[in-house]
């Protein structure tokens, strides 16, 4: 489903030469922020102040 929705992002915001590689981009943007060592920086207290 996520997949479905960045490819619909990409194609409605990027021009038809680089769609591509926005939608690669996007999906490596997304696995970056679903790894558990980036959640435990977003969620660590140095971060909230």
């Amino acid at each position: 489903m996520e997949n479905i929705i960045a490819r619909r992002y990409a194609k409605a915001i990027a021009s038809r030469a680089d769609i591509n590689d926005f939608y690669q981009n996007l999906c490596i943007l997304n696995s970056a922020f679903v790894l558990p060592k980036f959640k435990n920086i977003i969620e660590s207290n140095e971060i909230k102040k």
